[in-house]
C-alpha cells in the first residue's frame, strides 16, 4: 500500500469516528431534552404538593371551581344527587387507575351514610395517606345520624379526619341558599376553606 493510500484510509477513518461521535451526542443531547421536558410537564416530578382527589355531590359541584382555584392540581369527582353508595362505586374505579396523597370524601346529602358504608369507603382508601370526611347540613331526619356516623369513622381509623361542616354553619342562614342545604357564595367559600385547610395540613 502505497504512502498516499495510508494517508487516505487514515483520514476516512477520522471522519467515520467524527460522524458517530457527533451522531451520538446529538441523541444524548436529544434524550436530555427529551427528558427535561417530560419532567417539566408531569406534576408528579416537579411538585412537593400532596395530590388530591374529591368525591361529592351537589355541594361539591357547586364548588368546583373555588376548589381548583385553591388546589389547581385537584381531581374532582362530583354530581348533583350523589348518594354514598354510588359514590363508593365511583372511588372504587378511582383507586384502580392509583392513589392520591389525600381523598376528600363529600357525601351524605342524599340519603345519609351509615356506619358499614363508611367502612367500604376505608377499606377502599386504606392506603391513602388521609381521607377527609365532610359531615353534613341537612335539615332531613338523616342529619344527625349520618353526623354521628362520619365522627365514628373518625375516630376509628388513623388515616381519616373530619371537616366538621355542621357545627360551623349551624347558626348562620346566610350560607345557604332558600332550601337550606345548597350554598350560597358565603357558604361555598366557607366550605371549600375549611376543606382546603383540613385537606392540606
Amino acid at each position: 500500500m502505497s504512502g498516499f493510500q495510508k494517508f487516505s484510509l487514515v483520514l476516512l477513518s477520522i471522519a467515520t469516528a467524527g460522524v458517530f461521535l457527533l451522531v451520538g451526542w446529538l441523541t444524548f443531547g436529544d434524550e436530555i431534552s427529551s427528558t427535561f421536558a417530560e419532567s417539566a410537564s408531569d406534576p408528579a416530578t416537579t411538585s412537593d404538593e400532596n395530590t388530591i382527589w374529591a368525591v361529592g355531590d351537589s355541594l361539591m359541584v357547586g364548588a368546583q371551581g373555588d376548589l381548583e382555584a385553591e388546589s389547581p392540581g385537584i381531581v374532582i369527582d362530583a354530581e348533583v344527587g350523589r348518594r354514598i353508595d354510588q359514590g363508593i362505586d365511583v372511588l372504587s374505579a378511582m383507586l384502580q387507575k392509583g392513589e392520591p396523597d389525600v381523598l376528600v370524601v363529600a357525601l351524605g346529602t342524599n340519603n345519609g351514610v351509615t356506619a358499614d358504608q363508611l367502612d367500604e369507603v376505608m377499606d377502599l382508601a386504606s392506603g391513602v395517606n388521609k381521607v377527609v370526611f365532610v359531615n353534613v347540613t341537612v335539615p332531613r331526619p338523616w342529619e344527625r345520624p349520618t353526623n354521628v356516623a362520619i365522627s365514628s369513622a373518625v375516630g376509628d381509623y388513623p388515616n381519616a379526619e373530619l371537616v366538621d361542616w355542621n357545627s360551623a354553619s349551624r347558626d348562620d342562614s346566610g350560607l345557604f341558599r332558600s332550601d337550606g342545604v345548597h350554598l350560597s357564595q358565603q357558604g361555598t367559600q366557607l366550605w371549600v376553606a375549611l376543606i382546603m385547610s383540613e385537606a392540606t395540613r
